[in-house]
């Protein structure tokens, strides 16, 4: 019998991962300093949940998501743009 009274939630969204961050973990996560997580809430340009007045949340799926959006392709060894020569 389980003795967890917590109840475990299906697994949602494109990444399958819900769970939700605080500002602190994503900063970690990114390699960033809270104070720019909080400029890009700010900005509102990361995706965000507040489920209370003073409370900032992130799902982890769709910050993944906002990376891969964000992610650019590395182009092939011929086509790697030179400076022009001066």
């Amino acid at each position: 019998m389980n003795k967890d009274k917590r109840t475990v939630r299906p697994e949602r969204g494109v990444y399958g991962d819900d769970r939700l961050l605080k500002v602190d973990e994503l900063a970690e996560m990114l390699g960033v300093s809270p104070k720019t997580v909080y400029g890009w809430v700010y900005q509102r340009a990361i995706p965000f949940v507040k489920p209370s007045r003073s409370t900032l949340r992130f799902r982890r799926g769709e910050i993944e998501a906002w990376l891969d959006q964000r992610s650019i392709a590395p182009m092939a060894v011929g086509n790697v743009p030179t400076r022009p020569k001066t």
